[in-house]
């Protein structure tokens, strides 16, 4: 018969081949130990199919000494119960003082470990009860004895690594999360959702979920894991639909690994509630799920690498590890391959976590070119709200913009801030339009611009209305001498001859302006207002400034120009 363990190395001790009892659930394990023929050594523990499981290894040859204290672990499988001795050379039997449940109550990598008590003598048996096993591992999945001394080296590795790995996606979490709320990128919000299922991946695997709850049960433990991998592919399912760029993949495609995805959610979350379904057909289904929703992945990163996709590039060099390790996973869970490996277990961990990181490579791009998207776009948006505001021939204001600054002025107004507008109309500009053409016409406006411009402050809006009138939006006017005094700087800037193409034009101007609150509250009372002053000052004989009255003393013929302006 082979032999039960291989050569110790460095404090461990490799058990294998066990021998195999099932059933006998009322058997003495002191009677066991000593020995019985029903039990069948050449079996594959894996293929242990009953309610009771006992499994013995014959550890004569081993040379253990009982007094370095030793730990007997395997990884964790779905157990009612489990019971754990060890036979010395002279026929003492001692059980292990760890219970099930504390058994897996360290950051170790979903291990379980049964300590005994340090005792001198040889070890010549170790005998171990499983009950109500669900796993397809067998009930003693790579299992070892291990010194004390080395079980705490193993123990701190495990946590340093876990630590580290832990502490890189926390912080990659908190800053991506911070960008999210500056910056409202639905990648970053994708991007944190993976990364907050893959730390709740890495505290059920290592068993840190243990801690704040230290009675969950093992197959519940399981179930949890398999749920917490579900939402990782929903958050790499979020990530790559946010991180690849709009219409690289195919709808359909993107549509259906959704769907299957959210199936997988729900079922995987179902399971938690231990619903009356054998285990074989509930993992089965999960890792077909598991495996449809990878094709489905690959089918729509192929797509957007063959569209010429820049971001799928960055997607390949985070994920191409990762997807290879989750691949030969789901091929064990399906039973498409047999055999046992730590690495295998920790590598679903570790290259989720590595994912994860790498990722930020590829996320800094992408915020890059939407930062670029967004600057483009907002760089349209004014462009656009520039030719809606804008006078197309002098660059003023126009209509439109000057009766929206208007109603945000008198909006103002109502905080106890006073402000005052002037109508211009220039006088003989027809007569130069007639007598020297259009494009004089039209460069004569653009000269009378400049100067309103020029002589206007800062915080002022000067528009053009249409044609040869214009308006002025006097913000911060302190009372009537002043906008009176501004409004008469104005109109002496316009009365200087201008050089139109060779000629010299002399045109004069009109002016009626009204002071806010004192000749109106409301834009129609304004503007008739300041209409009612520009009608006053062109009967007086143009080229002059003209004051409004308060709106009760206005010519009752008057006002119903000003209405039509707005």
């Amino acid at each position: 018969m082979p032999p039960a363990f291989a050569a110790p190395k460095n404090g461990d001790l490799r058990l294998q081949n066990p021998c195999v009892l099932l059933g006998a659930a009322d058997a003495d394990p002191a009677e066991l130990i000593k020995g019985d023929s029903r039990f069948d050594c050449a079996r594959d523990p894996r293929s242990a199919d009953a309610d009771t499981v006992w499994v013995r290894y014959d550890l004569t040859q081993s040379g253990i000494d009982g007094a370095q204290g030793w730990v007997y672990d395997h990884t964790l499988i779905q157990t009612r119960d489990e019971q754990v001795w060890v036979a010395y050379g002279d026929g003492r039997i001692r059980k292990s003082f760890t219970s099930k449940e504390k058994a897996r109550r360290s950051v170790g990598g979903q291990t379980q470990r049964f300590a005994f008590v340090a005792e001198p003598g040889q070890i010549t048996t170790l005998l171990a009860r499983v009950d109500g096993m669900e796993n397809r591992r067998g009930p003693v999945p790579r299992a070892s004895l291990t010194s004390r001394d080395r079980t705490m080296e193993n123990k701190a590795g495990i946590q340093l690594a876990f630590g580290l790995l832990a502490g890189v996606l926390l912080g990659i979490f908190f800053y991506n999360i911070t960008l999210f709320f500056a910056l409202r990128y639905r990648v970053l919000a994708a991007y944190c959702a993976l990364i907050a299922a893959n730390l709740f991946y890495g505290a059920v695997w290592s068993n840190l979920l243990l801690w704040p709850f230290p009675d969950l049960s093992t197959a519940f433990q399981f179930d949890l894991s398999v749920f917490s991998i579900a939402l990782c592919f929903f958050g790499t399912m979020l990530y790559v639909s946010a991180f690849l760029e709009e219409g690289m993949t195919s709808p359909r495609l993107m549509k259906l690994m959704k769907i299957v995805v959210t199936v997988l959610v729900v079922t995987s979350f179902l399971r938690l509630s231990d619903p009356p379904i054998p285990w074989q057909i509930a993992d089965r289904f999960d890792y077909s799920l598991y495996l449809t929703s990878l094709v489905l992945l690959l089918a729509n990163c192929a797509i957007a690498w063959r569209r010429g996709s820049i971001a799928v590039r960055f997607f390949a060099l985070a994920w191409t590890a990762p997807l290879a390790v989750i691949l030969i996973r789901i091929a064990w869970g399906l039973g498409m391959l047999q055999f046992e490996s730590a690495a295998l277990d920790a590598s679903v961990f570790l290259a989720i976590s590595l994912e994860g990181a790498l990722s930020s490579v590829g996320l800094a791009w992408r915020l890059r070119q939407l930062q670029s998207e967004r600057d483009e776009a907002e760089d349209r948006a004014q462009t656009l709200f520039e030719l809606a505001s804008a006078d197309s021939l002098t660059g003023l204001a126009n209509h439109r913009a000057f009766k929206q600054a208007f109603d945000d002025a008198l909006n103002q107004s109502r905080q106890d801030s006073s402000f005052g507008i002037a109508l211009i109309d220039l006088d003989g500009f027809k007569a130069v339009n007639d007598q020297l053409g259009h494009l004089a016409g039209d460069a004569l406006l653009q000269t009378v611009s400049a100067r309103l411009m020029h002589h206007s402050k800062a915080r002022d809006l000067v528009a053009r209305l249409g044609g040869d009138e214009f308006a002025v939006l006097f913000r911060d006017t302190a009372d009537e001498n002043d906008i009176s005094a501004r409004s008469t700087a104005l109109l002496a800037s316009l009365c200087t001859p201008a050089d139109i193409g060779g000629d010299r034009v002399s045109v004069s101007a009109s002016l009626g302006y009204a002071l806010c609150p004192k000749h109106g509250e409301s834009v129609a009372d304004l503007m008739q207002a300041a209409d009612a002053a520009l009608y006053a000052a062109k009967k007086e004989g143009k080229a002059r400034v003209k004051g409004s009255v308060s709106i009760s003393d206005l010519i009752p013929t008057i006002p119903a120009a000003a209405a039509l302006r707005l």
